[in-house]
């Protein structure tokens, strides 16, 4: 009777247990997207699932105080791709500017918004000369990343960087002045805070913006930030679906044992 006792509480123990196994492998699955960026006409945004888990609600969203705009959201399953056409926003005047746009999403772990940036000239105009580079560390609680902004022309170019995240990363200030002497080469160095974002790579941005006889001119880079696991930010949901698990199987185990001395 001892025995038939401890394995009644071993039965009832082996769906809950399978339970926290299947939890435990959808905690640790994960969409990740791969965002691509290309401005003619439209703006025409791409993005493919390279993650293990499928996208729920993905949609980009136009980062513009003019004209903001937004495409259907749609679920993508691993390996999936899908493209929307969004307007371009009105240029703020003659040359090259900036467009931003952040696609959302959704995928066991919660919410998600990473972006993504595209360069649109008005006729006649290019991208500047000037070349954009980051040089990035880890991201726990904060991390660092300079920007070198390198000038081909002859003159000094005065101008502003800014970094573009992905949410739940932030930088104080948001933009630095640059001042790039002629043919030469400065260093914009930025400190970022993580207010939560979970572990894994993420795009960023960073854009350099100057201008001369009223044209507008703009040079972008892009780089992967790595989020560590251990960046104080609190308990990742993975770590916390195996504490959760630890403490039922210590659970089952004192119930088994008082089953099979009853």
């Amino acid at each position: 009777m001892k025995g038939s006792g401890a394995l009644r509480a071993w039965g009832c123990a082996l769906p809950l247990f399978c339970a926290l196994g299947a939890a435990a492998t959808t905690a640790s699955a994960a969409a990740r997207l791969e965002l691509a960026a290309d401005a003619g006409a439209d703006l025409r945004v791409a993005a493919t699932n390279v993650g293990d888990a499928a996208a729920s609600a993905v949609a980009p969203a136009l980062v513009s105080p003019h004209r903001p705009a937004a495409g259907d959201a749609v679920a993508l399953a691993p390996g999936e791709r899908h493209e929307w056409l969004l307007p371009v926003p009105p240029p703020p005047g003659p040359g090259t500017f900036p467009v931003v746009v952040r696609v959302r999403w959704t995928d066991a772990l919660g919410a998600h918004a990473v972006p993504v940036v595209a360069l649109v000239s008005t006729p006649g105009e290019s991208p500047s000369r000037a070349r954009v580079a980051l040089d990035a560390g880890q991201v726990g609680r904060t991390g660092h990343v300079s920007v070198h902004v390198a000038s081909p022309y002859p003159e000094a170019l005065a101008g502003r960087v800014f970094l573009v995240l992905p949410d739940g990363l932030s930088t104080e200030p948001e933009s630095v002045p640059a001042q790039v002497p002629p043919e030469g080469t400065v260093i914009a160095p930025f400190v970022i805070e993580n207010h939560g974002l979970s572990p894994g790579p993420y795009p960023a941005y960073a854009v350099f913006e100057h201008s001369a006889a009223g044209v507008r001119h703009a040079a972008v880079a892009r780089t992967t930030l790595t989020v560590d696991t251990d960046g104080g930010v609190g308990w990742d949901r993975r770590m916390l679906v195996g504490v959760t698990a630890l403490a039922v199987a210590l659970l089952v185990v004192a119930l088994a044992w008082r089953a099979s001395r009853g």
